[in-house]
């Protein structure tokens, strides 16, 4: 009996053969290894034949590879050629034979076919496994495209053989057409539109799109996908896409302002690589920096636009993150959008929904930048085009065979494309048919053609995450180095992985989700703390990955510990609502109610670094969180919800009997007060923060108290006492170094001179805080200091002035979506334009001040408005407003009723004014 097998291992394997031995030893191959051979009840045996297969189809490949290469050195083209068809037969996404065959063509001259086999290789990969090809593939195809196409004059010609083993696209030709139009629509200057493709898992949203992208010419295309882990985020796709362009296009061809620049390094550090010489962007309020980010983006996206028009693709937009659904919002509104080329295409699906996308959606729709493609199962003739794309390994009916298909699949494309791939190989009897009922049977069935090792090398892989490094293997796992190797080797042959430049992915969700499911709960948390530990050992500032492998590994202190943390930076980042999620998830931690932090740890996890308890004693970590969460609602306008959480930070602090705690919850509900127009409430909040924070022994916290204790005096119009209330806060904010604090005493010292009609000096203490915040970069605080400048020069009657300082603080805060100070200058402009008889104008803005304070619940802002409509309503009458008694009449009840004073003196004042108008005619 003679045995072949140890001729076929040892002369491939030892790859210095000759090529003689090598076509001998492929010669040997037949097929499958005792391919039919099937016994009853024989799990280790079928297990043994399994493997045996694995590794004989691998060492088939590889011998094939080898020849090739070995022909191509000897200058036999014809049989590299040859040899390399028959091994892209037997194994269609083999990438290196792809780019050996990519080569050959080039140095046979044939660039055309070069570039075809790129395409051959692109749609497959992008039909079967959802991917683009490998950088190392893609850097070839541009290499290609750049060179010349005349052949080498040595070397003969070579013709190509036709592209194999593809399935085709079909049935989504109305879809195609619909994309097109669109396109088409927007050329050459805008506007820019959204193209939402929606269906069901599998249903082939991406490769519809992907498929369309590649018929677009003179146009920027942009690809980047979403994950649900990156939810919590924040910009994370957009951070992807402008990694993207910074590889193809340097920053310098942008011509992108150096402002913008330094904003989008926040997002892509390596822009500083390129240029050292930004500056770095000052520390701001938190509203306003992310506000700045998202213009940055936007600007940005405006550069691209000038060289060509740009199609983003954003792939699983149900996972986007809220900062990112942010920087859409401003990307389409219609004043932003209207002059630019750009085409925006999401797939989503169904069943999914993005938190904040319906009342979105309904604008987009409102405004007809939103646009629909939703795609269903593929129908009869398309499933028939699909299967006529291979050939059956034994006689079958092809309408049989397609009723089949249809029957198990129910026409979901990647049911069949998966389906397709197992049976062009082999067919089973009729009656033996082992078609997956659902994609995890068949990913199952795939997975169950892999060695033991590599299965469980896989699962854990899948418990780490979205991508993978063979070096964070290594340190999970009990295999050596080459092992790890072999074990990426064989599952990147299985097409389950793919290579991405230093880390690998699977090739699709779903098969990182049956590897999760292959796992016990224990050996689960036992690989995410090895996770864990491997990440925290790198010094890893990916606090949410942290958190995360912490968490399901059952740590939960350090769980909490970095959620805190990933919290912080999304605050940093000023992803308010991804904040909010990051909060919510460290108190739905088993333990967090009676939890504490050392307080070497409070800088850590505290925003800007803002401690508003002691920094001496332990951190409570509910405290933290509602006062934090309080301070984002707050920010947002949500006033109502803010009070809540800083009440609850309140209560707790009492039950803990912790007086600095205290006192940072009423000084926090002190100016919460103050933004409402609730003075009653300013004054009570600030004088027991100031009792506790002296009873205490923080000086600190006795400041903000001082402060706001000030704020509530200047509302009872004793000014004097106010401003030795201010002068006290002023000393204490300088003995802490607080410039921030220093700067808004100035500003509150400044209100109290004006109001005492010494407008110089007022304008000398505006000025000083101006000076401050021009030091630090305050953008807030320039546009609320210009406001109060240009008010002043209002009051004095210098209304050129006033307006010069009130438009410009008006841009200011306008950019910086910083409400509170716009509603303000609104108010203002109109009182300003009112004195000049400008009525129309000054109604306008006394319009947008009453939406404003609408909106924020600010019922002082909301009486002075309602003084300035009645006033422009009594002195014109062709303006059709409402009753100015009526006008008046509201302004005095929420004056009154929020204790006002000054305002309310001015209504009383402009009301009488009027009233002596009207007694001639009485």
């Amino acid at each position: 009996v003679q045995i072949d097998l140890p001729h076929f291992r040892t002369a491939i394997e030892q790859p210095t053969q000759p090529n003689d031995t090598l076509v001998a030893a492929l010669a040997l191959w037949r097929g499958l290894f005792l391919d039919g051979l099937q016994l009853p009840n024989t799990p280790d045996f079928d297990e043994w034949v399994a493997d045996q297969r694995r590794q004989l189809e691998a060492l088939y490949r590889q011998g094939l590879f080898t020849l090739a290469r070995h022909y191509i050195a000897g200058h036999h083209l014809t049989e590299a050629r040859q040899t390399l068809e028959k091994l892209l037969s037997f194994d269609p996404l083999h990438e290196a034979g792809h780019q050996q065959m990519m080569r050959l063509y080039v140095q046979t001259g044939h660039r055309a076919a070069a570039l075809r086999q790129y395409e051959i290789l692109r749609s497959r990969l992008v039909e079967e496994l959802g991917v683009d090809p490998d950088p190392a593939t893609q850097t070839l195809h541009l290499e290609i495209l750049q060179a010349g196409d005349a052949p080498p004059a040595a070397m003969p010609v070579v013709e190509p053989s036709p592209p194999q083993g593809l399935y085709p696209f079909v049935g989504r030709e109305p879809e195609m057409a619909a994309l097109a139009q669109l396109h088409q629509a927007l050329l050459p200057n805008g506007p820019a539109r959204l193209v939402m493709i929606e269906g069901e898992p599998g249903i082939g949203k991406t490769r519809l799109v992907k498929e369309w992208l590649v018929t677009l010419s003179q146009t920027t295309v942009l690809t980047t996908r979403c994950f649900e882990a990156d939810q919590t985020i924040p910009f994370q796709p957009w951070i992807d896409l402008i990694r993207l362009t910074l590889k193809q296009l340097p920053p310098a061809q942008l011509n992108l302002p150096d402002v913008w620049l330094t904003e989008l390094a926040h997002l892509a550090p390596e822009i500083r690589l390129r240029r050292p010489d930004l500056e770095l962007a000052p520390t701001a309020d938190p509203e306003l920096a992310r506000g700045r980010i998202v213009q940055a983006i936007y600007h940005w996206l405006e550069a691209l636009c000038r060289h060509q028009p740009v199609c983003l693709f954003i792939d699983d937009w149900q996972w986007l993150d809220q900062a990112s659904l942010t920087v859409l919002r401003y990307i389409l509104q219609p004043q932003q959008s209207r002059q630019l080329p750009l085409l925006m295409v999401g797939t989503q699906l169904v069943t999914h929904s993005l938190p904040g996308w319906l009342p979105f959606k309904t604008l987009l729709e409102r405004e007809h930048i939103l646009h629909h493609i939703t795609l269903d199962r593929l129908p009869s003739a398309a499933v028939v085009a699909l299967a006529q794309s291979i050939t059956l390994s034994r006689s079958m009916p092809l309408e049989a065979f397609v009723k089949r298909l249809l029957t198990e699949t129910e026409g979901n494309p990647l049911f069949i494309t998966e389906f397709l791939q197992m049976l062009g190989r082999h067919l089973p009897t009729d009656d033996d048919w082992p078609v997956p009922q659902t994609v995890q049977m068949v990913i199952q069935n795939r997975l169950g053609q892999l060695s033991q090792p590599t299965t469980q090398v896989l699962a854990a892989a899948a418990v780490i995450g979205r991508v993978f490094t063979d070096g964070l293997l290594r340190q999970i796992s009990d295999l050596p180095p080459e092992a790890i190797l072999q074990v990426l080797d064989e599952a990147l042959a299985a097409n389950l992985i793919a290579e991405h430049e230093q880390t690998y992915d699977f090739t699709h969700d779903k098969i990182r989700t049956v590897l999760l499911d292959s796992l016990t709960r224990s050996r689960r948390r036992h690989l995410h703390l090895q996770i864990a530990a491997a990440l925290e050992a790198t010094l890893s500032n990916d606090f949410g990955l942290l958190c995360h492998h912490f968490e399901m590994g059952g740590d939960y202190p350090r769980a909490r510990n970095y959620g805190l943390r990933a919290a912080r930076q999304a605050v940093e980042l000023y992803a308010d609502e991804d904040a909010l999620r990051w909060y919510d998830r460290v108190e739905s931690l088993p333990g967090t109610a009676d939890s504490e932090l050392s307080p070497e740890a409070i800088p850590k996890v505290t925003p800007f670094q803002q401690v508003h308890v002691s920094p001496a004693l332990p951190l409570d970590v509910p405290g933290l969180i509602d006062r934090q969460r309080g301070l984002i609602r707050q920010r947002i306008g949500q006033y109502r919800e803010a009070e809540q959480t800083f009440r609850a930070a309140l209560d707790r602090a009492e039950s803990r009997g912790r007086l600095d705690e205290q006192a940072a919850a009423h000084n926090l509900l002190s100016f919460l007060a103050y933004l409402r127009s609730d003075y009653d409430g300013v004054g009570a909040h600030a004088q027991k923060a100031l009792d506790l924070a002296t009873e205490a022994g923080e000086a600190a916290l006795r400041a903000p108290g001082l402060r706001h204790l000030g704020i509530a005096v200047y509302r009872t119009a004793d000014y004097d006492h106010a401003r030795a209330l201010y002068d006290e806060a002023l000393l204490a904010y300088h003995q802490a170094g607080d410039r921030l604090g220093v700067a808004g005493v100035y500003n509150n010292i400044g209100f109290v001179l004006r109001t005492q009609a010494y407008y110089q000096e007022a304008i000398e203490a505006f000025q000083a805080a101006l000076t401050i915040y021009e030091a630090l970069g305050q953008v807030e605080g320039i546009a609320l200091i210009y406001s109060n400048i240009g008010r002043t020069y209002a009051f004095s009657g210098d209304l050129a002035q006033a307006q010069t300082f009130l438009e410009r603080g008006l841009t200011l805060s306008t950019n910086s979506h910083t409400d509170w100070i716009t509603v303000k200058i609104h108010r203002t402009m109109g009182n300003v334009l009112a004195q000049s008889r400008q009525w129309s104008p000054a109604l306008t803005h006394a319009r947008q001040a009453h939406k404003l304070a609408t909106a924020l619940g600010s019922d002082e802002d909301l009486g002075a408005t309602l003084r300035l409509l009645a006033e422009i309503a009594a002195a014109c009458p062709q303006l059709h407003l409402n009753d100015p008694a009526a006008y008046y009449q509201q302004s005095i009840d929420l004056l009154q009723q929020v204790g006002a004073q000054d305002e309310l003196e001015r209504t009383e004042e402009s009301l009488a004014a009027y009233q002596s108008k009207l007694q001639p005619q009485l």
